[in-house]
């Protein structure tokens, strides 16, 4: 079996546009930023870069996650809203059960696209408790290995949802993440990392906010999966 280090299709993590929800007698509802109580930002891994190893980018299949570091700034910590008494990065935990207070679009959880009932912690990660996404060198993983890592038509692959309230949105809320995915192609295709290392916000990008404001409720395609 051959490795790489760092090499082939991984350009690094995105995010999907932030989305903001407000509570009320319906129900969560969207919003814009100046009203939200919360902001939501999905993350993902982009398998777009430019392939060295003589792979079809399409065929990519994440395995794992590790060496992750992330960093917060302007809030301290990520809220969550599932079905445990402390609140957990467990994507199991993060089921719609509304009587329960789980509700898992204002909830922070890390998966590895819709395994949410396969997807595992390291050791590093601690018992998930909302804190631990802080500790050194955080990863997680598909148990059992599965196919479920694919990359979508859009060559990315979902690995977690990210929330914080709309007061520390407002202020400017973001933070720093790095670390390592290992992935393949396929069975018998080797194993290959990428590293990476991004600043994700909270507030929408220079010219989006305008439109927000104007538009009062969102009304865009989203990816949402829960």
């Amino acid at each position: 079996m051959t490795t790489a280090i760092a090499v082939a299709d991984v350009a690094g993590l995105v995010q999907d546009e932030v989305v903001y929800y407000t509570s009320g007698q319906a129900g969560l509802m969207t919003t814009t930023i100046q009203d939200a109580e919360f902001a939501v930002m999905d993350v993902f891994v982009d398998f777009s870069g430019l392939n060295t190893v003589g792979a079809d980018n399409a065929d990519s299949i994440l395995r794992n996650l590790f060496g992750v570091n992330i960093n917060a700034s302007g809030f301290e910590q990520f809220v969550h809203n599932d079905v445990s008494a402390t609140g957990s990065w467990n994507p199991a935990a993060s089921i719609d059960l509304p009587q329960a207070g789980a509700l898992p679009q204002i909830d922070s959880f890390v998966t590895i696209n819709d395994g949410l009932g396969q997807t595992a912690l390291d050791p590093g990660f601690g018992m998930g408790l909302p804190l631990d996404v802080f500790n050194e060198d955080i990863g997680w993983y598909l148990v059992p290995p599965s196919d479920l890592g694919a990359a979508d038509d859009g060559l990315k692959v979902w690995i977690g949802r990210f929330v914080v309230t709309g007061d520390e949105a407002r202020a400017g809320a973001y933070f720093d993440i790095s670390g390592t995915v290992g992935y393949d192609y396929g069975a018998g295709t080797g194993v290959h990392y990428g590293d990476f290392t991004e600043s994700l916000t909270f507030v929408p990008v220079p010219g989006t906010l305008g439109v927000l404001v104007a538009g009062g409720f969102l009304n865009v395609r989203r990816r949402r999966r829960i």
